[in-house]
């Protein structure tokens, strides 16, 4: 990965910086572990004292300040890095570690514009995520069902319910409001209502992609007597 765009959270303020730096040139990254159909992978962070050079400056818009950085280095603080193309959370390829700054030099300011450079001390292994995640989306929505006391069980399927752009295998789970009305449970993506006596049940169904993406589906169950 060419080195682009590089961010750290710095007692909880957001610092933006850049790299010229290619991150797997410079750690000798190695895989050890790789899941979600390789979205996600984790990396040891390469010999002891594996380092990246970020430049950032600090414009009128920073929440941040050059004493922030420089208190920071002294204290040899930990910090939590993002490294890759685009910096979101939705797409490209990020690199994400624990690091500590060993070092930072500033610059004479231009235009009343601080820069600084700073030599990030990578701790800790570096988790790789391609192509973030999408959460999956509620694409047809269940209708609100009336029904008759006697009618035992109903099934609803959940197939076509829910999608997921990242083409996630879902999982399905499902509250009653009201289990006095009503209860349930799902099965696969057969979505079971038991009845239990007269009266109405606001039904909750998520769909989880397994990635830390969830989706929720309500519809409302109504049982009369017959």
């Amino acid at each position: 990965m060419d080195g682009t765009n590089f961010l750290f959270s710095l007692a909880g303020v957001t610092v933006n910086g850049t790299t010229s730096q290619n991150l797997e040139t410079a750690i000798d990254m190695r895989e050890t572990t790789t899941k979600d159909s390789l979205k996600h992978k984790t990396y040891e962070a390469g010999e002891d004292g594996s380092t990246i050079t970020v430049e950032g400056k600090i414009d009128t818009s920073a929440t941040y300040s050059i004493t922030d950085l420089r208190t920071a280095a002294a204290a040899k603080a930990s910090i939590v890095c993002v490294y890759g193309e685009g910096i979101s959370t939705t797409g490209g390829r990020l690199l994400t570690f624990n690091g500590l700054i060993s070092s930072l030099s500033e610059s004479a300011p231009q235009n009343d514009v601080p820069t600084w450079s700073a030599t990030i001390q990578i701790t800790g292994a570096i988790v790789e995520t391609v192509g973030g995640n999408v959460d999956p989306v509620v694409a047809n929505e269940l209708p609100d069902l009336e029904l008759e006391t006697g009618f035992d069980a109903v099934v609803v399927d959940l197939t076509d319910v829910f999608t997921d752009a990242d083409d996630d295998a879902l999982t399905y789970s499902a509250v009653s409001g009201t289990e006095a009305t009503a209860t349930v449970g799902v099965v696969s993506a057969d979505l079971t209502i038991t009845e239990v006596a007269a009266g109405t049940s606001l039904i909750t169904v998520t769909a989880d992609d397994g990635s830390d993406g969830t989706v929720d589906a309500t519809f409302t169950v109504t049982v009369n007597e017959a």
